[in-house]
């Protein structure tokens, strides 16, 4: 009996609560969708266009989902061959003659689109303006500067502390970095599921909790109370372990090179002064193995940079002044060296356990003040926006989940069948206003491909697509299966391998904390 191919499996799937579709460039996702979308619509008596939710990153995509499905219905109509649907009966022909005239209006949109048509479904929910419109990006940049100026100017008239804050980005640019950092950061807290947790606040923070409440006051700011240094010293003990282990890599990579070369050239009797050497080595392997940052800080103390010093004099002396070959490139060879050795031995300095007991308190001063300007500025530039009555993608995902949260969205059960394309580009925010719609539906159907992540700057997560890959293989998804489209229809054989081996190297756990 012949297997059946993947995409078969696929369209006869009306089982599986949860789908979830690896598909690569050139693997046929689109067509993949397209069928399946047309599959719901015969083989389920129930199912109509209206029924089904098909969510994209673009509107460019959207356009073209929607012109495919009608493309493709019209081909199974005029009898053109289909190889997965054939001998049609009369019903099922008529209904998707139906369907035919339901697709200009059908519910294939973006993300974004798709949050604004709850929006405007449930502006009396929200308790929102039914006028209320998406600013365009000039226009939201422009008035974001305003607000970010005059707040900028009142704490530094105000507050010393902000003062000494800004003093710390460098250079001639520290007001643009500041406005940039602050931006990313609001950009950042505001799509997370436990906003600002895995920045500011240790305390595990419900979203479920913060979007029961006023979304106009901010609450989800509101909440992250101010830093206390205490429970903050072992998280900027966390943040110096992982910044400490990249430098201790740069260093071992140079003390590794200066071995290499000093045992191509060296006699026996300066055997004992290159183990020295390898014995900074070791001190340096030994702490990149370190967990505990109290530890790692410890171990590094035992980093002996004089003695390292005076065995790579005594090396450079003993063979410079022996060899007339090298006689001449001593004096640089010498000034190249000292510059390495004091470059270590100042590297080293700032990770000393005495560096981070001296300045915890004063780093956590700053992070309170840089939070809570980024709190008022938000607020400030919320209440700015609702002047103009205007909003942005994130108060528009916001606003979407704090109305279908409401008790006026729990009966509205219109979706049975829920598509999301380009899965790998989602933020968590989309992905919890995701979980939401998909409670009541019949099938969820999500997919990507982690290798085409582009939307880093809207901060999605690819690593949500290996999270729901993760736990429908370990069950903790309700009746999910996974698929791959691994056959590559657009490209050269060749070329296919050569990505894959490409990528195999690039995309891994160390590199961009994918397994």
């Amino acid at each position: 009996m012949k297997e059946k191919d993947t995409l078969t499996r696929i369209l006869e799937d009306v089982n599986s609560k949860n789908i979830l579709v690896s598909a690569s460039a050139g693997t046929g996702k689109t067509y993949t969708m397209v069928q399946k979308v047309i599959s719901n619509l015969l083989n389920d008596p129930t199912c109509e266009m209206d029924n089904i939710l098909m969510l994209t990153f673009s509107r460019e995509s959207a356009a073209d989902m929607r012109n495919k499905i009608e493309i493709e219905i019209r081909k199974i109509l005029s009898n053109d061959k289909s190889a997965y649907f054939k001998d049609l009966t009369p019903d099922q022909k008529s209904k998707l003659r139906i369907q035919l005239n339901k697709i200009p209006n059908s519910q294939i949109s973006t993300i974004d689109s798709f949050c604004y048509s709850i929006i405007k479904k449930y502006f009396n929910v929200i308790g929102i303006d039914p006028s209320i419109r998406m600013g365009d990006t000039a226009e939201l940049e422009i008035l974001l500067l305003d607000v970010f100026n005059d707040l900028f100017t009142k704490y530094i008239k105000e507050d010393d502390e902000f003062v000494e804050l800004i003093s710390e980005f460098r250079g001639h640019d520290n007001y643009d970095s500041f406005y940039k950092m602050i931006k990313d950061l609001l950009s950042f807290a505001k799509v997370q599921k436990k906003p600002f947790t895995s920045i500011v606040t240790p305390k595990d923070l419900d979203f479920t909790k913060l979007i029961s409440k006023k979304i106009d006051s901010r609450n989800y700011f509101d909440i992250c109370e101010s830093v206390n240094t205490e429970e903050y010293k072992d998280k900027i003990k966390e943040t110096y372990l992982y910044l400490t282990k990249n430098n201790l890599k740069v260093i071992l990579a140079d003390l590794e090179k200066m071995i290499n070369e000093y045992n191509s050239f060296c006699d026996i009797e300066l055997n004992g002064e290159i183990i020295k050497i390898q014995k900074a080595v070791d001190v340096i392997n030994k702490a990149l193995k370190m967990n505990k940052p109290d530890e790692l800080m410890k171990c590094i103390g035992s980093f002996k940079v004089e003695s390292l010093l005076r065995s790579n004099t005594k090396i450079i002396t003993r063979y410079f002044e022996s060899s007339d070959e090298y006689k001449k490139f001593s004096w640089a060879y010498r000034e190249d060296l000292k510059d390495f050795i004091e470059k270590i031995e100042s590297d080293l300095s700032v990770y000393k356990n005495t560096y981070i007991d001296d300045n915890y308190a004063r780093m956590c001063t700053g992070v309170n003040k840089f939070v809570l300007f980024a709190k008022e500025l938000d607020r400030k530039f919320f209440e700015a926006k609702k002047q103009k009555g205007i909003i942005d993608y994130e108060d528009c995902n916001m606003y979407a989940l704090f109305a279908l949260s409401s008790d006026a969205a729990q009966g509205d059960n219109q979706y049975k069948y829920i598509f999301i394309d380009e899965y790998q580009d989602t933020n968590y925010l989309q992905e919890y206003l995701i979980e939401l719609i998909s409670k009541k539906c019949k099938q969820l159907f999500c997919v990507g491909d982690i290798k085409q992540s582009i939307y880093g700057f809207r901060n999605a997560e690819p690593k949500i697509f290996l999270d729901r890959m993760n736990n429908i293989l370990n069950n903790t998804i309700e009746n999910g299966k996974i698929y791959e489209l691994d056959k590559n229809y657009r490209s050269d054989g060749d070329i296919v391998t050569f990505v894959n081996e490409l990528f195999g190297n690039i995309i891994n756990e160390e590199t961009c904390d994918i397994k």
